[in-house]
């Protein structure tokens, strides 16, 4: 197989999964389970030092409560918000991709583009997304493609260097330790105020 060529039909749920799948990439998992465990413990000591067990854990659940409204709340409404406004609605692009090259037709227009120059390929899930750049993207949905067509999808990533092969969304460590830090110590800057203005519970 030397082509693949494919008309992209996309739903609202293919926007809501991509926006999830960015949202979720962005966090690095070994410093999320760091965040956590750091949180276990300062609710741990201030538990100790205080005794306001329920008190705490309910402060310290405020980043984990923040989190997951983004994810199952301020997220399919951005997707949906994206998807109304979309020009895929009226016009379903036409995708070509070969060994070296890629191509978007759309109505009026047709964007070709060498593999050297887009931004990267990643596969999450069920779906290919070949980024043009980080905020200009295709999504590629795998229920469309059959094994071959998958296969050289997955041959054409790998012949891409390491940088094209990462999401463009992915937070990098300094980064992921900043904010981690920053929402531990506002989290903490909570606790301590209700406890002054509190401290006999």
């Amino acid at each position: 197989m030397k082509e693949l060529k494919k008309k992209i039909n996309l739903t609202l749920n293919d926007f809501i999964m991509y926006e999830e799948i960015t949202y979720f990439s962005s966090i690095s998992k070994i410093l999320g389970m760091i965040f956590v465990l750091i949180l276990l413990i300062l609710t741990y000591i201030g538990y100790r030092a205080t005794g306001q067990g329920l008190l705490l854990l309910f402060v310290f659940g405020i980043p984990v409560v923040s989190y997951v409204y983004t994810a199952f709340s301020m997220i399919p409404q951005k997707a949906g918000s994206f998807y109304k406004t979309s020009p895929f609605l009226d016009f379903p692009p036409m995708f070509t991709l070969t060994e070296d090259t890629m191509s978007i037709e759309r109505r009026n227009s047709v964007t070709e583009l060498k593999l050297s120059q887009i931004l990267s390929i990643i596969e999450r899930f069920g779906y290919f997304f070949i980024y043009i750049s980080k905020n200009n993207f295709i999504i590629l949905p795998k229920r469309d493609l059959n094994k071959e067509e998958i296969v050289f999808v997955r041959k054409v990533m790998k012949s891409l260097p390491r940088k094209q092969r990462r999401s463009p969304h992915k937070m990098t460590p300094g980064k992921a330790l900043t904010t981690a830090l920053i929402t531990i110590l506002i989290t903490l800057a909570v606790w301590i105020l209700i406890f002054h203005l509190n401290p006999n519970g």
